[in-house]
């Protein structure tokens, strides 16, 4: 939607996404479309495919998210990952782009290759025609719900964990390799952190073998510590690749950044989507996007993810701190701390004595109730301590240079 809307009006969101916020990786829908008989999805979720009945393909289509797409490489974000919520109405078994009737499986055996075949042939038309290198291509976004019905508000379609995801990951990973893709298969792309567990140990290990990188969703599920000992044995790139929710103030965000990092070690975490519907809160801002409204609602979220956008930046590592309510990260010489807290304030204490080195002093940002990201009067590191009181309510990133391990 955003990508259709006035220029100044998509330019402003464009920026502080991408420039506020400094985020460096975007995923790109690959619309199935719906049955023109159906009416029931929100047209904000309408994401045009390319790909015909009659097996022609339209180029011109999806402008909007395109557009979107050129102009955050512009601005600076250097990895693409292009997924898919459903195949084609047309290539499912009951000709829905929603989901089937009960929830099962509705991709048609029959067309697997053929939707492989779609993606692939997407992936390779932006490369050749757009400039734009996926890094990695999904066949399926979250395949293992059961939510994605007949009927629903969005693209999604249930291919269940083991054989049949397994299967559709292979036939991804032909279609890669028969036209010499530089784009490599990702998966599973599961909702919640338990379902990507079943999902990782129910698939083929010639499945395992073609992913570039394992990706999961973390709306819900505990089995953080079970899913990062896998990813260590297998041993390739592990993403955090989609969360939102609906808690304006960012606080409900900053305790998932910290569980996430800090208990599965994801190298990257994505937020689903920065701009969403009015009275969803579930964006950064909110705008009547059903409705075509320009108007956008700016909640602190946008300012708690700042306090962690603006200072981890990419090639920062996490470093081990004492402390359930912070994150630490060092990118060079600089420490950074980034501390919730979700209730009351209260002193917080940081002993650096394991640095050879530290700085003289602490940068201080802020974010809580009357704050967006407020810069601070410095605080004094004494005899490689950090002491401060931090608000209520509150992100606080502290950023120390000159730290020397």
């Amino acid at each position: 939607m955003i990508g259709g809307y006035p220029d100044a009006v998509r330019e402003e969101v464009m920026q502080k996404t991408f420039k506020y916020l400094g985020f460096n990786i975007v995923r790109y829908n690959i619309g199935g479309t719906e049955n023109p008989e159906h009416k029931h999805m929100q047209p904000r979720a309408l994401v045009p495919g390319y790909l015909k009945p009659d097996g022609s393909y339209d180029w011109t289509a999806d402008a909007n998210q395109r557009w979107v797409l050129q102009r955050a490489k512009k601005l600076g974000v250097n990895r693409f990952e292009a997924f898919s919520n459903s195949p084609p109405y047309f290539m499912t078994l009951n000709g829905c782009a929603s989901g089937a009737k009960d929830g099962g499986s509705n991709l048609d055996p029959a067309k697997m290759d053929a939707f492989a075949d779609y993606l692939v042939t997407v992936v390779k038309h932006f490369k050749d025609n757009w400039g734009i290198t996926f890094e990695t291509l999904t066949p399926l976004n979250e395949p293992g719900a059961d939510w994605w019905k007949e009927g629903g508000r969005q693209e999604g379609c249930h291919v269940s964990p083991g054989d049949e995801q397994s299967k559709l990951l292979l036939a991804t990973a032909r279609e890669l390799e028969k036209v010499k893709s530089p784009t490599k298969l990702s998966g599973a792309e599961e909702s919640l952190i338990d379902q990507s567990v079943t999902a990782y140990d129910k698939m083929w290990p010639e499945a395992k073998a073609k992913l570039a990188r394992f990706n999961t969703h973390t709306y819900g599920g505990s089995k953080r510590r079970e899913l990062q000992e896998r990813m260590d044995m297998f041993g390739k790139p592990f993403w955090m690749s989609e969360y939102g929710d609906r808690d304006p103030s960012g606080l409900t965000m900053s305790l998932q950044i910290l569980k996430d990092l800090k208990q599965m070690r994801p190298s990257a975490w994505c937020y689903w989507q920065v701009v969403d519907q009015t009275g969803s809160n579930w964006g950064f801002w909110d705008m009547d996007l059903n409705g075509g409204g320009h108007t956008a609602v700016t909640h602190p979220k946008l300012y708690v993810m700042a306090n962690y956008s603006r200072f981890i930046r990419p090639g920062a590592r996490f470093i081990e701190v004492g402390d359930d309510h912070t994150l630490a990260a060092m990118k060079g010489n600089d420490l950074i701390l980034v501390v919730t807290r979700k209730g009351e304030g209260g002193k917080t204490t940081f002993d650096l004595s394991k640095f050879k080195s530290v700085g003289k002093d602490a940068q201080v940002y802020v974010t809580a109730p009357g704050k967006n990201l407020a810069e601070m009067p410095r605080i004094k590191i004494e005899g490689k301590t950090l002491q401060a009181e931090v608000e209520a309510d509150s992100v606080t990133t502290f950023v120390v240079k000159g730290c020397r391990t």
